[in-house]
């Protein structure tokens, strides 16, 4: 009998995810796709306005600063 491994993100994350992937805006799917990538501790929002990741429930300075380095880099 065969096994299927499925991960799920916490609820909070996953309608931050969703919520970020049903912009359209290039950051916004950066920060979705960093989100899920690095995957850090907490929670987090990004700001289409400033274009700058916040910290949310849990979320950390320091988690903000990576997910906002990554955001950068898909600018170019």
């Amino acid at each position: 009998m065969a096994f299927l491994k499925v991960n799920f993100l916490p609820p909070a994350m996953l309608t931050l995810v969703l919520a970020s992937a049903s912009c359209s805006s290039p950051q916004a799917d950066a920060f979705s796709s960093c989100t899920v990538r690095i995957s850090p501790p907490g929670n987090y929002a990004f700001s289409e306005r400033t274009g700058k990741v916040v910290p949310a429930d849990g979320g950390t300075d320091a988690g903000a600063e990576t997910l906002q380095n990554c955001v950068d880099s898909f600018e170019g």
